[in-house]
């Protein structure tokens, strides 16, 4: 089972949204600065646990301050509570950067 997921982000230069999908093992969204994320994900320890690839296709500045060229991907790991739909808090690690995030959890797939 997965998830649909609207996602708010802030760091230290900025803040955005975007939205994820998470079903079969595998991840898809994209968000408001033109990014765009894949990658796969397992079940387990009542988590969802994976990566993300963030791929900037037109290159930009990232909430974190670090400006991409375009076609750079960063992998971002991540673990999400299965039982927490809605606005589940988290942090992850963008270049070494952290990056806070919000999860609405929209339904699932």
């Amino acid at each position: 089972m997965g998830a649909f997921y609207r996602i708010d982000y802030a760091g230290a230069s900025g803040s955005g949204a975007g939205a994820m999908a998470l079903a079969n093992g595998k991840v898809a969204g994209l968000d408001v600065g033109g990014g765009v994320y894949r990658g796969s994900y397992v079940e387990e320890g009542g988590h969802r646990r994976g990566t993300a690839v963030l791929s900037m296709p037109n290159g930009g500045q990232l909430v974190n301050g670090l400006q991409l060229p375009a076609g750079t991907e960063i992998p971002i790991e991540f673990a999400i509570p299965i039982d927490a739909p809605g606005g589940h808090m988290l942090t992850v690690s963008v270049t070494g950067r952290q990056v806070g995030v919000i999860l609405h959890q929209i339904g699932d797939l």
